[in-house]
């Protein structure tokens, strides 16, 4: 995927399109790559594309987390013979693995974009600390303190982080190649 932006946007588009045929061929460890570019890109069930947003994904990611997370709170946290701090391992468990699935591939979210993911998983640290949403007392900052849970954002960039060591640890040398290039 490539966005163009500013005076002479639109003639590199039209020079990566049309004259280019969608690729930019490129030399690295002495082979030629052809890196291909096109308009939508579809990976494991996350859609990207150009010009549209991730707010679907995010807005179904939000309700996926405050639905299998209802089911797994009412089933296997409420019993209170359950420590607080083993509900947290399991929650956090369960926002590692599948609450957060693929959003290290997410672009940088608008503020109410952010808010949608960040309540949906505020929400679920509530119920477990039994501070619900009525009580005004504690704030969504205090709670994460109060308990040492991870911060929904804190969430994503170690998504992005790992994607990256994944990357590194895979290493193949046109990928890397690639990185020193555009670093």
């Amino acid at each position: 995927l490539a966005t163009f932006y500013g005076a002479g946007a639109k003639q590199a588009r039209i020079d990566l399109v049309v004259d280019r045929q969608s690729r930019i061929v490129f030399h690295a460890i002495g082979c030629e790559f052809a890196l291909r570019f096109v308009s939508m890109y579809k990976n494991l069930g996350t859609q990207t594309c150009i010009g549209c947003n991730n707010s679907a994904e995010v807005y179904s990611r939000g309700a996926i987390i405050k639905t299998e997370s209802s089911r797994l709170r009412s089933k296997v946290l409420a019993p209170s013979a359950i420590s607080l701090k083993s509900k947290t391992n399991i929650l956090q468990a369960y926002l590692f693995s599948k609450g957060t699935f693929h959003c290290c591939t997410w672009e940088t979210m608008p503020p109410p974009l952010y808010k949608k993911f960040h309540h949906a998983i505020i929400g679920c640290y509530r119920d477990i600390t039994n501070n619900k949403q009525y009580d005004n007392v504690y704030s969504d900052d205090h709670i994460v303190y109060e308990y040492k849970l991870i911060c929904p954002m804190t969430l994503i960039r170690l998504a992005r982080i790992q994607l990256l060591l994944r990357m590194l640890r895979k290493a193949p040398a046109f990928l890397l190649q690639l990185m020193m290039d555009i670093s």
